[in-house]
């Protein structure tokens, strides 16, 4: 099942704004990274298979204590969570983000039950895309503005809203293919208890030490080329 985002427009996880492309191609790029270092081309179906179901779970698993997580702690988190794949399973490696997640063979929905309903689930709500007009000294003093799409995201409760099409059905399992007869089973829309707070947060501290850890020591690359070149380095 294709899981709509909510708002003016509708889009399938295949049709999401061009921005999640864009954030999911530089995620698509540090796994890259990650693989060429150990030069085994069967690898990289592994870090593929990595950035889907980062890609699913960062914009649908409705955790409350990511919601106002910056670009760049996304991408440390990324970094964080890419490291830790090559060692534990999917499960424990996202389970800060999304703990009820599972994978399966072929895809398992679930329905809700009738006590579901009365909980207060809540989902992510997307709205915004299109063109955003930048000055014409902005884009000259921050060329990455000139190509910027925005968009927006916010929690609602299922119960608030009324569109019956694009709001997530609340406990209920929406399924991804992630690789060849590998599905990632996900629930859309969970109340705040389902979420453990102080494991979202250690999983940030964590990355961002990480993140820290991992720069090289030649200060005359940017700050982006000195941590990609140490998380390189590191794995020689």
């Amino acid at each position: 099942m294709n899981f709509r985002i909510s708002g003016e427009r509708g889009h399938s996880l295949h049709q999401l704004p061009l921005i999640l492309m864009r954030k999911i191609s530089v995620l698509l790029t540090l796994c890259l990274c990650a693989y060429a270092s150990r030069g085994y081309a069967a690898e990289i179906a592994h870090y593929v298979e990595f950035a889907r179901e980062y890609g699913i779970i960062r914009y649908f698993s409705p955790n409350p204590y990511t919601q106002n997580w910056s670009e760049s702690d996304w991408m440390k988190v990324c970094a964080l969570l890419i490291d830790r794949a090559e060692t534990q399973p999917v499960e424990t490696v996202f389970e800060p983000l999304a703990p009820t997640l599972f994978l399966s063979d072929i895809p398992t929905p679930t329905q809700e039950t009738a006590a579901d309903k009365n909980d207060d689930a809540r989902y992510y709500y997307y709205s915004g895309s299109g063109n955003l007009n930048i000055p014409l000294v902005a884009r000259l003093l921050t060329p990455g503005l000139a190509h910027y799409i925005p968009y927006y995201k916010k929690l609602y409760a299922v119960s608030d809203t009324h569109d019956s099409v694009a709001t997530p059905v609340a406990y209920r399992y929406y399924a991804y293919q992630v690789a060849a007869g590998k599905y990632l089973n996900i629930q859309h829309a969970l109340p705040q208890k389902a979420f453990d707070g102080k494991a979202t947060r250690r999983l940030l501290a964590d990355a961002k030490q990480y993140w820290d850890n991992h720069r090289d020591a030649d200060k005359a690359l940017t700050q982006r080329r000195r941590f990609i070149f140490g998380l390189l380095s590191d794995r020689r």
